[in-house]
């Protein structure tokens, strides 16, 4: 029936990249109505929001929308986010300081795919670069002026070239933003019509981030204008507010491209806390499952944000709905890899779809479902096949499967119901860690929270992802399927505002001025939208971290006292914890949030109630076998309903599986909900169970990848919070390796030998709630800066030692000869630093600190800071923490028996893997010659079962640092394999069973104590690597090194590597200005690294011209000058300075790498490759790291 004509309509719009939902509200009507249309639709002229009021209203074509006079539009869109995802914004020019102009290029230096050779980077989203003449120190001065005229000059060339948008962000400009709105004014005389800078897009420390958060508002905020004037024009007489990503309210002349990318995900966070609000609920977890993704939020009496989200490669920094999306979805699809089934992260989209929408698509969750008998395609539209007219096809999802069963019949025997339950397990699995990362990750409790589940899926797998986490309750809105659209309803206009300050939060207080300003600044804008005070809340936030910290924890302003309180229970929840209560604690950010207290409308439901009795019966599969269920509709369930799980529960655009164990009853409100009552018994896994062994290779790299969330939020140094120079896993109780996080490849297959270690040396004395320290590279070590902290785990109350978990961290300094600890002329390991054989410096649950400073102090050549020592020995103990804590839970849901089973199972799926590859490999040799005289040289063979890596004639270990203990060989071996498999697969103990190495005694890869190593781990290991693959015919040499530099005093020490050209490869180019094979540390954001150092970064480019040419091209290194502004010492540790990065199968060598010192005088001087000297304020560091080898003649 139409809707009645008249004025006041309210229409909440959520247009989706696939759909657009509305629901239309009018006081004087009853109920809502809701209708869905097609985002896009060639077949129609009108944009999809005016399509969707057509549709709701029933209104015919000819009938012209400006009739309807006044109404309210609220509206979230994804024309942002799709046009940042497909790079088709607004061309823009992006302005920067000179020397800058490639550093969103580099970005942070690191890979995004730690084991891929070939690396993939976004098609840059900027239309060109323009590198102003200029720059600002840390403290506001002027160290160049703006050349205004160079810079008018540039932009009028990127005008007449095509830009027509322009971003300008300059280094320090969020706090002296005096050459930006110069800019400004320039670019708006050029004749741009968008121009926007950094300090006024994301006022905060961090330029890349920054630039990059104002390239792309510069990008999409035209494009959202276009879409508000077209809704203008249509409907001149409407008031529109459009849903930011923050779930606040923004008029159109507010609503910004950076604040627009997660418009529509935010509807559903606020639709999801008004369902819990109504219903008397505080806590909740949102749980959003559509056709390709699941998005998940928590709640517990305020929305939290996050401040940095990454989209299609770029950083963004603004105000966000803290939510976890994971690619996990109706139309994930499912599939078998020879010994795991697997699910996603690839989706079968819209078209094809799953296969039973009947256009030849692939195996997906939807059609688990169908073959389930979970879904009925009798419930479901008409609307599929090549006519949109034919029902789902069951048999189509059954002979998809079947093909999996087939490819499966070697390995386990099952049935297509027991493959599609176990995809679905599998599904789950990942869903429950999205939601762990949200919850648990950040100390929240799960216990006593409430799911709100809503989505065209979210009903579906509601009770398994609630389940597998311990939620007992869940709730389902009546409008689930369009509860994003129902939430821009709900919502409340709303401004918000932060700066970044960096003052402690004791003392003069220098932050409340800042809040008083922004405060005054929102309630004024406020104002003149016709808002008195009276009716704002306003809420003021303080970001707090320990000095030194990466990661800060937000509490409400109060009195300093009452803060810090708060904080440190806050660090408590989330780091597993207690800080000292006199933790020096600063002000990193403050926040200003004003939001209109209005009423929320009373929705009732506008739907006919039928008889309140199951519509049939059916058979379906729930927990291992078929069973006949009751199949009910929605509308025939009332707040006097009561039906008991299994059963399912039939509506328009969705479906509500209620499992075993599960209770149903109706609300008042029109609410489903859904309470757990009785667990199922857990079903024994075992290894050759290809869905255990999926779902517990996630489960255990999820712990790892924890433990390395955890140890970056709570680190002290640089090295390990910003550069991220750390590494987390779990081993079992003999010390193999069972995962471990995407962390440092050198780090990842020579940990193992440090838990070896100290089972070897006390195994008799391991007690739960100790944890062991080392770092000899002689006794399970590999160079001294790396510190490993390895924990036992106990069970059955402390009796059984179970498992181990290790953490390791590239420590700032350690002593040794030169500040960083990276000495380039160390002869024998003392002269590197400590050297610490396993020792126990944890002891039930207590640190030894007074031992800890013993250790790095009372040495000949002692640590620089002993106390940024401890405290991030005290980050990795929080780390290893966190893995005991989720182990332990492990054990307590499975059992010990199942776990330990299912570690074995993992460890054994990892050799298969690599058994799979062996005949693969080819048979080859290659030497490569080091700068300083040394040779490695390797020749592979297959030798019946096994794959053996033959060093013989590898040199004799040399009277420098350039020897590696066997270990890091061994980890370089594990890394190649990893990256020629290819797919994601368990990173094990199990890959090196078939593989045997022999290194000759005495060798540079085989050294005896106390030879020195340091740089063995950094240097001799990117040597091996580039020899291995270059023996397996697979990839020209890569830069070869990672230009270890070091710099410091008494006061400050500084570590970093800086990255170079990739090797091409058959098929591929090298990548530029990126970290290869064994490492993938972070450089530190410029604008950091001089608020905390006395430097000051010139530049950082590419260095063009220095791949090696062939078919395909080697990657370029990078220039990179710092220069100094403090006298202090400099050390530079590198390699291929005078041996080049080969070329592989005709193609042409990188370019060697350079350095020299320009002296304050001018004076230039040339440096070697390893080097330690004493510089002076206003000399500046010239680097030039070496590109890649080519690959294949040049045709």
């Amino acid at each position: 029936m139409a809707a009645p004509l008249m004025s006041g309509w309210h229409f909440w719009i959520d247009r989706g990249g696939t759909f657009t939902d509305i629901v239309a509200w009018h006081p004087d009507v009853a109920g809502v109505r809701v209708a869905k249309v097609l985002s896009e639709d060639p077949a129609r002229v009108e944009a999809a929001p005016l399509a969707a009021i057509r549709s709701v209203l029933e209104l015919p074509v000819e009938y012209a929308l400006q009739e309807l006079g006044p109404l309210s539009i609220r509206m979230g869109t994804t024309v942002a986010t799709n046009a940042l995802l497909t790079g088709t914004g607004i061309p823009t020019v992006l302005v920067q300081t000179k020397g800058f102009g490639d550093h969103l290029l580099i970005d942070d230096q690191s890979r995004p795919d730690l084991f891929s050779l070939e690396m993939r980077r976004p098609r840059p989203a900027w239309h060109s670069i323009i590198e102003a003449d200029e720059r600002i120190g840390i403290d506001g001065d002027v160290v160049v002026p703006l050349d205004e005229q160079n810079l008018s000059r540039s932009l009028e060339e990127a005008f007449s070239g095509g830009a027509r948008s322009c971003a300008i962000s300059l280094v320090h400009g969020w706090r002296h933003p005096i050459h930006e709105s110069r800019a400004i004014e320039i670019a708006i005389e050029t004749g741009f019509s968008q121009v926007v800078a950094g300090h006024q897009v994301s006022p905060l420390e961090g330029v890349l981030a920054r630039s990059q958060t104002t390239l792309i508002d510069a990008m999409l905020t035209p494009l959202l204008q276009d879409s508000i004037r077209s809704l203008f024009e249509s409907l001149p007489e409407a008031s529109i507010e459009f849903m930011q990503s923050s779930g606040g309210l923004a008029r159109p002349d507010d609503f910004r491209g950076a604040q627009a990318v997660l418009s529509g995900p935010a509807g559903g966070i606020v639709g999801a806390v008004k369902t819990a609000e109504v219903s008397g609920v505080r806590e909740i977890i949102t749980f959003d499952m559509g056709g390709t993704s699941t998005d998940v939020a928590w709640y517990d009496g305020k929305l939290h944000r996050t401040w940095e989200s990454k989209f299609n490669g770029l950083r963004l920094r603004v105000p966000m709905l803290e939510i976890d999306t994971i690619a996990a979805g109706g139309g994930s699809i499912c599939r078998f890899d020879g010994q795991r089934l697997r699910v996603g992260p690839g989706s079968a989209g819209a078209n094809p779809g799953p296969a039973c929408y009947r256009m030849g698509g692939p195996a997906t969750l939807t059609d688990c479902q169908m073959v389930l008998g979970r879904l009925d395609s009798d419930l479901l539209p008409s609307v599929f096949g090549s006519s949109r007219t034919e029902p789902a096809d069951i048999n189509a999802s059954r002979e998809v499967f079947q093909r999996i069963s087939d490819s499966m019949h070697s390995h386990a025997k099952m049935s297509l119901e027991e493959i599609a339950e176990g995809c679905l397990k599998i599904a789950v699995e990942h869903m429950a860690s999205a939601v762990r990362r949200i919850s648990i990750e950040k100390g929240r409790s799960v216990e006593g929270v409430t799911m709100i589940a809503f989505g065209g899926a979210g009903g579906q797998t509601a009770c398994l992802v609630a389940e597998t986490l311990g939620i007992q309750r869940i709730i389902i809105h009546p409008q689930a399927g369009v509860l994003s659209a129902l939430g821009m309803g709900l919502a409340s206009p709303r401004l918000s505002s932060e700066r970044t300050v960096g003052c402690p939060v004791d003392g003069e207080h220098a932050y409340r001025a800042v809040i008083d300003d922004l405060e005054k600044d929102l309630v004024h804008q406020m104002s003149e939208r016709g808002v008195a005070r009276d009716k704002l809340g306003i809420r003021r936030r303080l970001h707090l971290q320990v000095a030194g910290w990466d990661g800060s924890l937000s509490v409400e302003q109060a009195e300093p006292g009452v803060m810090r309180t708060s904080f440190l229970e806050k660090a408590h929840e989330r780091y597993g914890f207690h800080l000292p209560a006199d933790s020096p604690l600063m002000v990193d950010m403050v926040e200003v949030e004003v939001e209109v207290r209005e009423a929320v409308p009373v929705l009732s439901c506008d739907s006919e109630a039928v008889s309140g009795i199951p519509l049939r019966r059916t058979n379906a599969w729930f927990r291992g076998s078929r069973m006949e269920v009751d199949v009910w509709h929605r509308s025939a369930i009332d707040s006097e309903t009561r039906i008991q799980g299994p059963a399912i529960i039939a509506e328009d655009g969705s479906t509500t599986i209620l499992e075993p164990g599960w209770n149903l009853s109706g609300t008042p409100q029109g609410d489903l909900l859904l309470e757990h009552v009785s667990s199922a018994p857990v079903t024994r896994a075992y290894g050759e169970d290809p869905v255990s062994l999926e779902i517990f290779s996630h489960r255990f790299m999820s712990i790892a990848e924890e433990m390395g969330v955890t140890l970056r939020q709570t680190a002290h140094s640089v090295n390990i919070k910003e550069r991220l120079d750390f590494s987390c896993a779990i081993f079992t109780a003999d010390g193999q390796l069972v995962a471990n996080g995407p962390h440092v490849p050198v780090h990842l297959g020579s940990m193992d030998h440090s838990v070896m270690a100290v089972i070897d040396g006390h195994a008799h004395d391991l007690r739960p709630g100790d944890a062991w320290l080392l770092n000899d590279p002689y006794h399970g070590g590999t160079h001294l800066p790396d510190l490993t902290l390895v924990t036992p785990v106990f069970v059955d109350d402390g009796q059984k030692l179970a498992f181990f978990v290790a953490s390791r961290g590239h420590h700032a300094d350690v002593g040794g000869l030169t500040p960083g600890s990276m000495p380039a002329d160390s002869r024998t390991l003392e002269d590197e630093g400590a050297i610490i054989s396993p020792v126990r410096i944890v002891h039930d649950g207590r640190m030894n600190e007074p031992l800890i400073r013993d250790l790095f102090t009372s040495i000949q050549h002692p640590s620089r800071n002993p106390d940024q020592n401890i405290a991030d020995l005290r980050a990795q103990m929080a780390a290893n923490a966190r893995g005991v804590e989720e182990l332990t839970r492990l054990v307590a849901t499975h059992g010990i028996g199942m776990i330990v089973d299912c570690m074995e199972a993992v460890i054994d799926a990892g050799e298969a893997c690599v058994r799979r590859l062996l005949p693969t490999l080819r048979e080859g040799s290659c030497e490569a010659n080091m700068d300083h005289g040394s040779t490695i040289r390797v020749a592979t063979r297959l030798d019946g079962d096994s794959f053996v890596f033959d060093f013989g004639g590898t040199s004799k270990q040399v009277p420098l640092n350039f020897n590696a203990p066997p270990a890091i060989t061994r980890a370089v071996i594990l890394y190649v394999l990893r990256c020629l498999i290819d797919d994601d697969i368990p990173l094990n103990a199990g890959c090196l069973r078939p593989i045997r190495i022999e290194i000759p005694s005495d060798s540079l890869l085989n050294p005896r104590s106390p030879s020195a190593v340091v740089a063995g781990n950094v240097e001799t290991s990117q040597c091996v690597a580039d020899t291995l693959l270059a023996a397996l015919g697979v990839q020209a040499a890569s830069q070869g090194t990672m230009n270890n530099l070091t710099f410091g005093n008494n006061e400050y020490q500084y570590y970093e590597t800086v990255c170079g050209g990739v090797g091409a490869g058959d098929g591929f180019h090298g990548a530029d200005a990126v970290h290869s094979h064994m490492t993938n540390s972070r450089l530190t954001d410029p604008e950091i690294l001089e608020s905390r150092f006395p430097v000051r970064l010139d530049r950082f480019a590419v260095r063009a011209g220095s791949g090696g040419n062939g078919r395909w091209r080697g990657g370029e290194g990078v220039i990179r000058q710092i220069r100094f502004l403090q006298d202090m010492t400099l050390t530079l540790l590198a390699g291929r300075r005078s041996q080049p990065p080969f070329g592989l199968a005709g193609g042409a060598a990188g370019s060697t790498g350079s350095q020299f010192l320009i002296r304050a005088d001018g004076e230039m001087e040339p440096l070697s490759a390893r080097c330690t000297i004493q510089v002076a304020a206003g000399d500046v560091f010239h680097l030039e790291t070496p590109g890649g080898g080519g690959f294949g003649p040049v045709s």
